[in-house]
């Protein structure tokens, strides 16, 4: 009939939003991800080790052009929201903590660190070979 006709069209036309939005998304990550990569090279940059050989005029040239480029690539915003749950949240919560502690473990005790990874991968079903 002419309402499922109606419908059906609807129903594509909106599935091929949410493809859209999907590519958006996925694009706006990417580019968080590259921003993020020049925020390092730029950190990298004006470290310790590699101004060190520069004279002060060269060193202070390179300082402002890095701070230039810093302030720049601060100037660009890209915000990606997830909507969740209530309970989602608190397990994404939780996850978060438990990354945060193994890294705490990794630096301090190693030997643990390798334990309880081994244990977060026994619980996910994933071999491991050690």
């Amino acid at each position: 009939t002419e309402k499922e006709t109606v419908a059906d069209g609807l129903r594509e036309l909106l599935d091929d939003v949410e493809d859209q939005i999907e590519k958006v998304r996925s694009e706006a990550l990417q580019l968080l991800e590259e921003k993020e990569d020049i925020q390092t090279t730029l950190e990298m940059l004006v470290g310790q080790n590699q101004l060190a050989s520069l004279n002060d005029i060269e060193r202070e040239e390179v300082e402002a052009t890095v701070e230039r480029l810093s302030s720049r690539l601060n100037a660009v915003n890209i915000n990606v929201a997830t909507s969740r749950s209530t309970s989602q949240q608190e397990c994404l919560h939780s996850v978060n903590k438990a990354i945060d502690s193994l890294i705490i473990e990794i630096q301090t005790d190693t030997m643990k660190a390798g334990l309880i990874c081994r244990q977060y991968l026994s619980a996910t079903g994933t071999e491991t070979t050690s």
